[in-house]
């Protein structure tokens, strides 16, 4: 019961905070949680928007090439041009800065977590 307790209050205040509590697939994944922050840059090469997911072609913060996929929540945020827009605006072929979180316990373990359309459309060196 006091593990229940603690996990009640931990959830609590992340989200009294304003800090989005990543995915997890049950109540303990949340007490084990290692989950991490991370971006990619690159350009989308397919979109399932019934399964809410996009992939990535591009490259991880040290240079590394990538090809990952990404599961897209209600907590996801499109931006283009500092303006935040539907998931509808993003289409196959755009430069994107990705950032995501990582939890290899998931089922899908990358969430994005923020998607820039903005520069990567300008071609400002995203």
């Amino acid at each position: 019961m006091k593990k229940i307790t603690s996990l009640s209050a931990a959830v609590l205040l992340l989200v009294s905070l304003g800090i989005a509590v990543p995915f997890a697939e049950s109540a303990e994944d949340y007490l084990n949680l290692q989950v991490y922050t991370r971006i990619i840059r690159g350009k989308i090469t397919q979109i399932n928007r019934l399964k809410s997911e996009i992939t990535i072609n591009g490259s991880d913060e040290q240079g590394k090439p990538q090809e990952m996929t990404f599961r897209i929540s209600e907590n996801t945020r499109v931006v283009k041009n500092g303006v935040i827009v539907s998931f509808t605006s993003v289409m196959q072929g755009y430069e994107v800065v990705v950032e995501y979180y990582a939890n290899p316990k998931a089922e899908q373990p990358y969430l994005a977590q923020r998607i820039n359309l903005a520069a990567a459309e300008e071609g400002s060196g995203y």
